[in-house]
């Protein structure tokens, strides 16, 4: 049987609390005796020695999720101008080696 693996998360007062669950989006605190949302907390990872650690997490906000488009469009269009320039290239010389 699958046994689900345990997730550690740190709330902004720094409590340790463990989750189980992937689908719970909320999680109690005992020491603040409330609920709290998985994504107000800092997820942590086990290492193999049983220390844990916390995940890196980006949060991109709409900017830079658009500039990061944007160049990703610009670094396209720049590799398909540099395929076109080494077909090109080619052409250029195979008609020079043959004349």
């Amino acid at each position: 049987m699958y046994d689900k693996q345990m997730t550690w998360f740190q709330d902004n007062n720094h409590h340790i609390l463990e989750s189980k669950s992937n689908m719970h989006r909320l999680l109690y605190c005992p020491l603040c005796q409330k609920l709290i949302s998985k994504t107000q907390c800092q997820k942590l990872r086990q290492d193999k020695h049983g220390n844990l650690y916390k995940v890196k997490t980006y949060h991109y906000d709409k900017l830079s999720k658009l500039e990061r488009t944007k160049r990703k469009e610009q670094n396209e269009s720049k590799r398909q101008q540099e395929i076109s320039n080494i077909e090109l290239n080619k052409i250029v010389h195979h008609v020079f080696n043959n004349m």
